[in-house]
């Protein structure tokens, strides 16, 4: 199989549409920066041509969570003590990730 037959990681579904179109609007770009990534390492780029698009990605999505935080702060969500600590998580270990590996990597 040629390695360029696939060359999206992940499709979107309209299953994945949440309902609240700024989530739903950043939740396709996350993908197609996750199929960009998927794509260059395809094609065998090194790292160092990656670099961009992992930065973008890493703060892309802080910026997203944030985003849908807020969202939720306003609906009053019922369960955004959970989610704001999750989140907090997540970014903190992508964060860390992207600093641990980004002198190596790049």
């Amino acid at each position: 199989m040629n390695k360029l037959q696939k060359p999206l990681f992940l499709v979107w579904d309209q299953s994945f549409v949440q309902g609240v179109h700024i989530i739903d609007e950043q939740h396709r770009a996350i993908l197609a920066t996750l199929n960009s990534l998927h794509y260059f390492l395809q094609r065998g780029l090194p790292f160092s041509a990656l670099k961009p698009t992992v930065d973008m990605l890493s703060k892309y999505v802080i910026f997203h969570l944030k985003t849908e935080e807020q969202i939720l702060l306003e609906q009053e969500y019922y369960n955004i003590t959970t989610y704001t600590k999750e989140a907090k998580s997540f970014s903190d270990s992508l964060k860390k990730a992207y600093n641990d590996n980004n002198s190596e990597l790049f």
